[in-house]
C-alpha cells in the first residue's frame, strides 16, 4: 500500500518515536511510505529506513493553513496514496481535505493524549475512516465524546523495539550509581522516565514520593526526562 504519515511537531517525543518506527516497519513489510513533516524537523533523521525522496517538508503551520492542505492534496494524487494518517490534533483538518479530494484515499487519525478536542477536530475525527486510540483510557474518552462510531476506534498499544534498550540496561550498573550518590546498598530506587513537562507527571511523581519516604526512608526517587521548554518558549517547538 502507499501510506502517507502527517506530522508538524517540532521535537521528538514518545508520538514521534511512534511515527518513526511505524514508518520504518511499515516499509519493512514492502509498503511505500511518505513522510509529510515541517522543515528541520528532528523527526526526519529517524525515518532511517524511508527514502529521502519520499520526505515533504511543508509549513503545516495550523489547522488552517490552506497552502499546506492544498500541497498534501497534491502529494496524495501525484503518488496516488492509498491511506492518509495524521497524529497531531492540528494536522487533522490538513489530512482530512488531502483524503477527501483524492478519491479511493482513506483517513487514519491516531490519537496519542487525552486532551480536549474543538469543534473542528470533532468533524474531522468523525470524517476519518478509523481513529487508533494509543490506550484504552483515550479510547473511552473518544467514546465519550463521542466523536465517532465505537466500532471506528480501535486500540493499538504502542510498540517498543526492546532490542534498543539492551546497550542502555548494560550501561546502567546499580553500584556505580549507589557508590556516586553515596547510597546504602539496600536503597529503594524509583525511577520516572519523560519529557519534563506537566502532562507526564512528574509533580504527581515527588508528591507521591512524600508519603512512601515516611515508610520506607531509604527510598529515593529519580526523574530522566529531557526538558524543551527553553526550545518552546522561543518559538523552536510546539506542543498537540
Amino acid at each position: 500500500m502507499k501510506i502517507l504519515q502527517i506530522s508538524s511537531a517540532q521535537s521528538l517525543g514518545g508520538g514521534e518515536r511512534h511515527l518513526a518506527d511505524l514508518a520504518n516497519g511499515l516499509i519493512h513489510r514492502g509498503h511505500d511510505v511518505f513522510v509529510a513533516v515541517r522543515p528541520h524537523a528532528p523527526l526526519t533523521h529517524e525515518l532511517k529506513n524511508v527514502p529521502e525522496e519520499n520526505v515533504t517538508t511543508l509549513a503545516l503551520r495550523n489547522s488552517l493553513d490552506v497552502n499546506s492542505a492544498r500541497d498534501l492534496s497534491r502529494l496524495v494524487r501525484r503518488n496516488q496514496i492509498q491511506i492518509v494518517h495524521a497524529h497531531m490534533a492540528r494536522d487533522y483538518p490538513l489530512a482530512a481535505y488531502a483524503a477527501r479530494m483524492n478519491t479511493g484515499a482513506k483517513l487514519i487519525i491516531t490519537r496519542h493524549v487525552l486532551f480536549p478536542l474543538n469543534r473542528l477536530h470533532r468533524v474531522t475525527l468523525s470524517k476519518a475512516a478509523r481513529i487508533i486510540a494509543v490506550s484504552q483510557a483515550v479510547a473511552s474518552q473518544l467514546q465519550a465524546d463521542a466523536v465517532t462510531q465505537p466500532e471506528r476506534v480501535s486500540v493499538v498499544l504502542n510498540g517498543i523495539d526492546v532490542a534498543r534498550f539492551q546497550a542502555a540496561r548494560q550501561k546502567f550498573n546499580r553500584r556505580q550509581f549507589l557508590n556516586s550518590w553515596e547510597l546504602a546498598e539496600d536503597s529503594l530506587l524509583v525511577g520516572t522516565v519523560g519529557e519534563l513537562t506537566p502532562l507526564k507527571g512528574q509533580e504527581e511523581f515527588l508528591r507521591a514520593a512524600v508519603p512512601v519516604l515516611k515508610q520506607i526512608p531509604n527510598a529515593y526517587f529519580v526523574i530522566a526526562g529531557i526538558d524543551h521548554s527553553r526550545e518552546k518558549n522561543t518559538g523552536l517547538a510546539s506542543s498537540d
